[in-house]
């Protein structure tokens, strides 16, 4: 019985890492997914990705399936994808559920917003396409960065005050909470995030935005695209009374480099921490 048992174990271990090897039609849900992939060099086996999916900008002439979280099974399926790696978060649960049923390989990378998290999704990716040596490699790069910036980050004492604003109008911010991937960023930066009475994001008005008092406004390219400069959008009626307006304290970083904790996540809060800690 014991030597059955260790053969259906060794001829179960060999059927996984066959259908591993053979995945050649690959689905990549999720930014940073697809930002691993190409650090795999594997950009000819993704048949198709999602719109979070901006970097490399080749990434973005694939066939895409949409938002991640708002998928259909029928477009994904049409495209006979052997393996679809796709982001926690996707969705919705339906759409995962059918596209399990299709007997597709399906795997869920977790998305951790720390350096840690992104070397976990690097190894679960590599063990996915069966790129192991490849994930270790890029995983010792990452960790060899992470050293530098803290090296770097280890002479700053005093904490900026900032507020991160995902979108906003001319009478309210959707700002970032607690438990975000903004305000692990800010806080991997030596940041402070002032919004720290709510969790996720939610809108705030011009009043609430000025008591918070916010020394830094952090903000997206996207966020900021219909402003003609920095000047201009400080001075809205939501941040004129701020001191990050009466410093001219602005950032603004390309939203996948800030929050999509990829393997650029080093990068992305190396230039944080600059912006930030530059005075």
């Amino acid at each position: 019985m014991i030597k059955k048992l260790a053969y259906l174990s060794f001829f179960y271990f060999v059927i996984t890492q066959c259908a591993v090897i053979a995945a050649e039609r690959i689905i990549s849900i999720g930014g940073s997914i697809t930002e691993i992939l190409y650090e795999f060099n594997l950009q000819d086996k993704i048949v198709a990705v999602d719109t979070t999916s901006q970097y490399p900008s080749d990434a973005q002439d694939k066939p895409n399936v949409g938002y991640m979280r708002t998928l259909s099974a029928e477009p994904i399926i049409a495209l006979n994808p052997d393996l679809i790696l796709y982001l926690e978060g996707s969705g919705p649960a339906e759409t995962i559920d059918q596209l399990s049923q299709a007997g597709i390989n399906m795997v869920m990378i977790p998305n951790e917003y720390s350096i840690e998290g992104v070397k976990n999704k690097v190894g679960l990716v590599a063990d996915a396409v069966d790129m192991q040596e490849e994930g270790q490699q890029l995983i010792s790069n990452i960790s060899a960065q992470e050293k530098q910036l803290n090296d770097y980050l280890s002479d700053i004492d005093q904490q900026a005050n900032v507020i991160f604003i995902m979108m906003f109008d001319e009478s309210s911010a959707m700002v970032a909470g607690k438990d975000t991937g903004a305000d692990n960023m800010i806080s991997m930066a030596k940041g402070k995030n002032v919004v720290d009475n709510f969790k996720s994001y939610k809108p705030l008005g011009a009043e609430s935005i000025t008591q918070l008092a916010p020394d830094y406004v952090l903000t997206t390219e996207r966020a900021v695209k219909s402003f003609n400069n920095k000047a201009e959008i400080l001075n809205t009626p939501l941040l004129k009374l701020t001191p990050a307006a009466e410093n001219q304290n602005i950032i603004v970083m390309d939203e996948l480099l800030l929050l999509g904790y990829s393997p650029r996540v080093v990068n992305a809060t190396n230039q944080l921490a600059e912006e930030l800690h530059s005075q």
